[in-house]
């Protein structure tokens, strides 16, 4: 009689025992390496050179590591400006720019480029901006649009103070 009786009971509070404890959930690190030095939500940076505007960036997060003096962006809207005017607005889902030099790099970047009251539109893989340069370079799936002009490619790079194309492949 106690035999049966006790094997119900060990085989309640084991059952007991068990649903209380809490599962082990292995949760990944959401990134590899150190945290950043800086992070913001719902960020607009400005670049000035001598007082005037040369570029404007607007993101949904960034971070800034000092370490490598990059601050990367994700969902990034953008625009240079010549004589206070906007002259290229780009879009990026993630880019880094860098402090120090003002180079940029943007992935799966699309541009606007407003040339002489037209628009050639960009799209590339991999768009950098080289501020030393003043030059945009586009690598991988390349492709331009205009009124007038439909170029696709692999490569692509261009002035910004002027208004020539130079495509290689």
């Amino acid at each position: 009689g106690v035999q049966t009786c006790a094997l119900p009971i060990l085989f309640f509070l084991f059952v007991i025992i068990y649903s209380t404890k809490s599962p082990k959930i292995n949760i990944p690190p959401e990134k590899v390496g150190d945290p950043p030095d800086f992070s913001f939500e719902k960020i607009t940076i400005s670049h000035f050179d001598m007082g005037e505007l040369v570029w404007e960036l607007e993101a949904d997060y960034a971070e800034i590591n000092k370490e490598t003096d990059v601050i990367e962006m994700k969902a990034l809207d953008g625009q240079f400006f010549r004589e206070n005017k906007a002259v290229v607005d780009f879009s990026a889902p993630i880019a880094h720019v860098n402090i120090s030099d003002s180079d940029m790099h943007m992935e799966e970047a699309s541009a606007n480029f407003k040339v002489a009251k037209r628009s050639v539109l960009l799209s590339s893989d991999h768009l950098e901006w080289d501020a030393k340069q003043q030059k945009f370079f586009g690598d991988g799936n390349v492709n331009i649009l205009s009124d007038t002009i439909n170029v696709k490619g692999d490569r692509k790079s261009t002035r910004l103070n002027s208004s020539h194309l130079v495509i290689s492949y």
